[in-house]
């Protein structure tokens, strides 16, 4: 008795780690893998089934401000520097392409100036076809592996458009799929991608009118076959609907597997959509008590990961099995890492403990970007970690 009284005592002084947990890079000068002075405000990692990661990282090269484009291969230890952006060229618009490939959108703190075609393997970035210079802002770009580029574009003066582009043809054309100001649209939302799909919330009225009042529609695109599947619609589009608003908050799976935030008579409620079949799997104050104003992500398994605060009013990376329908909290605030360089704990910083979105791959491995305290030079930085479910 008095050797296990002890060793429950011991297990409950000692900082609790996640299952798996580990710290792939952190700033500051008693960091992890990136340089001393570096930033990742706002930054969402992204892996793909490979398990390769990859992010942008801002840093200080001589007196300005470099964008640099880390990634850490499924293979390595280690992360490794890939590309540094041209001078005052700046992103946080990063995605995976097939064999070795990213697109990344970059901007000079105004207006989008380029659209790149990153092959991470050989560290040489190409612009994939002729630039426009009346091209106001371009965001959200994905290429399929179908050879499908997909973007939502503002040309100067212009209307929001999505466009798909085929890049296996010789004449590469910019084709509209939803327009502003066409087929009753009022305002195009912002894309989400992945395999042969593209998800967009679409609002209807007339042009100009961007009232939450206006009718919504969730879009689910095959940009490979062109076929259009309603995913969801509020109560402004079909007065019946059980969604009184569609969030601005969604994600896509390869195989069409959708979560998205809508408001409902029960109060924010998050649905999953698969082969025409919707159901509600969250709401807020029942499974979790609060969630983050951040996209979920999700899986061809249909595993979704999320931020939030816990019915004990921890902030969380929450994730969702498929196959129980249950819930667990899968990173939890005072999780921690120990490193040779310091013992790396997940903690608040005004008020927040997690930055950006989450990110899940179809090996059911978690990216994620929160505040740390390096609890052994008492530094608070910026870190990226992966767990696996």
């Amino acid at each position: 008795m008095r050797i296990s009284t002890f060793l429950i005592t011991l297990l409950l002084s000692v900082s609790i780690q996640a299952k798996g947990l580990s710290l792939i890079a952190a700033t500051g000068a008693t960091g992890h893998n990136l340089p001393e002075v570096s930033y990742l405000t706002n930054v969402t990692p992204k892996i793909n089934d490979q398990g390769d990661i990859a992010f942008p990282v801002l840093a200080a090269k001589y007196d300005e401000l470099a964008q640099l484009i880390f990634v850490k291969d499924h293979d390595a230890k280690q992360v490794r520097l890939s590309w540094v952006m041209p001078q005052n060229e700046f992103t946080s618009d990063v995605s995976f392409a097939q064999n070795g490939h990213m697109m990344i959108s970059a901007h000079d703190t105004g207006k989008t100036v380029a659209l790149y075609d990153l092959n991470y393997v050989t560290n040489q970035a190409e612009i994939p076809f002729a630039w426009d210079d009346e091209i106001f802002a371009l965001s959200h770009p994905y290429l399929s592996a179908s050879g499908m580029l997909s973007f939502r574009m503002i040309l100067e003066g212009g209307p929001r458009t999505i466009i798909q582009m085929n890049m296996n043809e010789t004449v590469l054309t910019k084709t509209p799929l939803f327009t502003e100001a066409q087929d009753g649209i009022s305002y195009v939302f912002s894309p989400r991608q992945a395999g042969d799909y593209l998800l967009i919330k679409i609002r209807y009225g007339k042009q100009g009118d961007f009232s939450e009042q206006r009718p919504d529609k969730l879009w689910l695109v095959n940009t490979k076959t062109g076929r259009r599947t309603l995913v969801a619609q509020d109560r402004d589009a079909m007065p019946s609907s059980t969604i009184k608003s569609i969030e601005n908050m969604y994600e896509v799976s390869a195989n069409g597997s959708v979560a998205f935030w809508t408001q409902t008579d029960k109060g924010r409620t998050l649905f999953h959509y698969f082969n025409g079949q919707l159901k509600r799997v969250l709401t807020e104050g029942v499974e979790m008590s609060r969630m983050d104003w951040f996209s979920p992500g999700i899986n061809d398994l249909g595993s979704i990961v999320l931020r939030g605060v816990n019915n004990t009013g921890k902030q969380v990376i929450a994730a969702y099995d498929q196959q129980t329908h249950a819930w667990r909290d899968l990173v939890v605030e005072g999780d921690s890492v120990e490193l040779a360089t310091g013992h790396f704990i997940i903690e608040k910083r005004r008020a927040l403990t997690f930055i950006g979105g989450v990110d899940i791959n179809n090996r059911n491995e978690v990216v994620f970007n929160a505040n740390t305290l390096n609890r052994e030079s008492g530094e608070r930085v910026e870190a990226i970690y992966h767990i696996e479910l």
